[in-house]
């Protein structure tokens, strides 16, 4: 018998990374300082290397490597010399300049385990558009040598800014990898729920807000033409057909400013504390009309103080005013559903939000002019973009309106905004208790048309109807224009109508049904982006 003794093979050599962990930390100036940690098995290799290229006015500095054991590497100046062997480059760190880009490279010291942070700067990362600006940022490249296991990337903004990225003033979409988008302790978190192929990559797409930022560099394009660009070949799944109670949810608590805002920005119990100067319990009754009669300053001001309401009740509190000055009439139709009709070709007032509001009404009623049962509803399904900038008017004009009143911002009210802000809740508290006892025979019946409006605003305004009603019947008719059945028809009305904006506003945020608030991620699509390339890892 003859015996074949067979040689056990020695594995190929392979590179492992076993995780990468990204932070992206934003400055005022759109600069962006990204610490990355890999953490490797190396088998083969001299060195390291990331691509970063595709750069236009984008500039990389302030490189920094170091090792597991804390040693920091030594940044070479000049060009980085590839063509050494692994002891020549340990503990050695530099740059190497390619057409459009660079390579970010530093020495392996040995094979084996090791975990290196990364530390760098690229200025101009956030850019600014016509009408928002972006962060558009390849941070892991296609073609590595070896596939990350798993990634996981955080994008915020520098703490010295004292601001947080979130819902209220961001959209965030994720490309080129399987995984999630998140919005989580003032940031966004990218992160993988499958291994990386060789194929993929990390793409952020991130929107803010005018103001957030400041940058220093400018792109002469819409919002919506990088976001058409990077939508291009993506996918997101079936989620957008199956979620549409968590996006009215999401909605209401994160884009329309009606509801409790972000807990890491706005209606902390510190948050509160500040902008009452004192802390709420110790608010006491306010019997007049807060803010001027203004309802816009007054919405924004609630969420500031994170006040629970239903949502958009801006918008049933204007509605309410255009019946109360006459410019809607209200009537109803054979099945007693209330009606609103257009007494005058536009609303003159000099209120943006009432005069969109009323554009948008009228232009649901259509030719007879009369907006009947569900007609804003259908409405509102066809031209969801426009609900949605409206909500962004909300916003904009409460902002201002907050600095032209002299109560400061909302992170610093001044001791004016201090005494409005008492004012506002003290308001909400005497609307709440005053029908429980003598106090309700001392309240101006010239007073009820704007208690209802502000009940309306704050989210209690069935409430406050019946308790007026019981005080004087015949006062609350005379004072309202219509009995308490027609009053409370329209109020189920408002409400409908706001519901149809909550709604509507939601979907027409700028993806045609991708929000940006969270969610999956697409494996293709996010054309545009700067940086990244193809290739890196162990050579």
């Amino acid at each position: 018998m003859t015996v074949v003794f067979l040689g056990l093979a020695r594995p190929a050599a392979a590179n492992v990374v076993n995780d990468l962990n990204i932070t992206v930390n934003l400055q005022k100036n759109g600069t962006a300082v990204i610490k990355e940690v890999w953490d490797v098995d190396i088998d083969e290799g001299t060195e390291w290397y990331l691509v970063r290229s595709n750069l236009g006015d984008i500039r990389i500095s302030s490189l920094q490597v170091s090792d597991e054991n804390g040693r920091r590497f030594a940044f070479e100046q000049g060009e980085w010399d590839s063509n050494r062997s692994i002891e020549e480059k340990a503990f050695k760190c530099g740059v190497i300049t390619k057409s459009g880009g660079c390579e970010l490279c530093w020495g392996l010291g040995s094979h084996g385990h090791h975990c290196f942070t990364v530390v760098y700067a690229m200025t101009k990362t956030v850019k600014s558009l016509e009408d928002a600006d972006i962060f558009h940022i390849q941070l892991v490249s296609p073609g590595l040598s070896s596939a990350p296991r798993h990634v996981k990337a955080v994008i915020g903004a520098d703490q010295k800014l004292n601001h947080n990225i979130n819902p209220n003033n961001s959209q965030a979409w994720g490309f080129g990898f399987e995984g999630s988008t998140t919005f989580l302790n003032g940031a966004v978190v990218f992160e993988s729920t499958e291994p990386f192929r060789r194929n993929s990559s990390l793409i952020a797409f991130l929107r803010f807000d005018k103001g957030t930022f400041a940058p220093e560099s400018k792109l002469d394009k819409s919002f919506q033409d990088v976001y058409d660009e990077a939508m291009e070949g993506a996918d997101f799944g079936d989620e957008e057909d199956d979620s549409g109670i968590m996006m009215i949810i999401i909605g209401a608590l994160m884009v329309l400013f009606s509801t409790l805002a972000s807990r890491n920005r706005r209606g902390s119990g510190h948050n509160r504390r500040k902008l009452l100067g004192m802390k709420p319990k110790e608010v006491q009754w306010f019997r007049d009309i807060p803010c001027g009669g203004d309802v816009v300053v007054a919405d924004y001001m609630l969420t500031l103080l994170g006040e629970k309401r239903k949502t958009n009740c801006l918008a049933s509190a204007e509605i309410l005013r255009r019946v109360y000055d006459g410019t809607l009439t209200v009537s109803k139709d054979a099945k007693e559903r209330v009606e609103l009709a257009f007494a005058t070709p536009a609303y003159a007032g000099d209120d943006p939000v009432a005069r969109e509001l009323y554009a948008m009404m009228e232009e649901a009623a259509g030719s007879d002019r009369i907006l009947q049962h569900k007609e804003f509803t259908k409405w509102s399904r066809r031209h969801n973009k426009r609900l949605y900038d409206f909500t962004r008017i909300i916003e904009s004009t409460g902002i201002s309106r907050l600095a032209i009143n002299g109560w400061g911002t909302e992170r610093k009210p001044t001791p004016e905004g201090q005494k409005a802000y008492r004012e506002l809740l003290g308001f909400k508290k005497f609307l709440i208790e005053f029908t429980l006892n003598s106090e309700r025979e001392v309240v101006e019946v010239a007073l009820w048309r704007d208690y209802l409006v502000f009940g309306a605003l704050f989210g209690i305004a069935d409430k406050v109807a019946e308790q007026l009603k019981h005080i004087d019947p015949k006062a609350f008719e005379e004072a309202m224009r219509y009995d308490h059945s027609t009053m409370t028809s329209v109020l189920l009305t408002t409400n409908m109508l706001s519901s149809a904006i909550t709604r509507a506003a939601v979907s027409g945020a700028p993806s045609s049904g991708r929000g940006g608030f969270g969610g999956s991620t697409s494996f293709g699509g996010g054309g545009g982006f700067s940086g990244g390339g193809f290739g890196g890892g162990a050579r």
